[in-house]
């Protein structure tokens, strides 16, 4: 399989993925003892939960830095 064709077969999967889920919320708005109400919570940047969440992404966007400079260097 080329490279060129993988984007394709990642844009098609995505597609039934994103048709199905509208799809499933479609139903869902459909019937109305299935309807939930979300509410949503704005995390302050002190928040333990925040704060934990950002050293998670700081961790894995230093992973990721580090795997493409060496994948660099190797170029």
């Amino acid at each position: 399989m080329s490279i060129a064709a993988e984007p394709n077969i990642i844009e098609s999967n995505v597609g039934e993925e994103i048709s199905k889920n509208w799809k499933d919320s479609e139903s869902l708005e459909n019937n109305e003892e299935e309807k939930k109400t979300v509410s949503l919570k704005v995390l302050d940047p002190d928040d333990p939960l925040m704060k934990r969440f950002q050293e998670a992404l700081k961790s894995h966007l230093l992973r990721v830095n580090e795997k493409l400079t060496v994948e660099i260097a190797e170029l």
